[in-house]
């Protein structure tokens, strides 16, 4: 595989959220990531979205990627992933 993104099909307070987002090893800083991320954008604003969510793995590497791609941490965020994954950063991006 070289690289997936997923998104959960029903917007939560307006966010179409990011279920699963992976790009291999070997195929990174090739803007793969990036590209996926622009599909998810354009489904989002299909969807009638005003935002991208995501539960980030606090990695460095992660948070810097989502953090170059315009994410920021959510004032608002889903309480069920806080819950879930309590050590991830709770992050989204505003799309227009």
């Amino acid at each position: 595989m070289v690289g997936e993104i997923m998104l959960i099909p029903q917007l939560n307070k307006g966010r179409l959220i990011i279920d699963s987002f992976h790009v291999s090893t070997d195929y990174r800083r090739r803007g793969i990531g990036r590209s996926l991320l622009e599909a998810a954008r354009q489904e989002a604003l299909k969807r009638g979205a005003h935002a991208l969510y995501a539960s980030c793995c606090s990695s460095e590497e992660t948070i810097n990627f989502y953090s170059a791609m315009g994410f920021r941490l959510c004032s608002d965020p889903i309480s069920s992933y806080v819950e879930d994954e309590p050590y991830d950063l709770q992050m989204e991006c505003i799309i227009k």
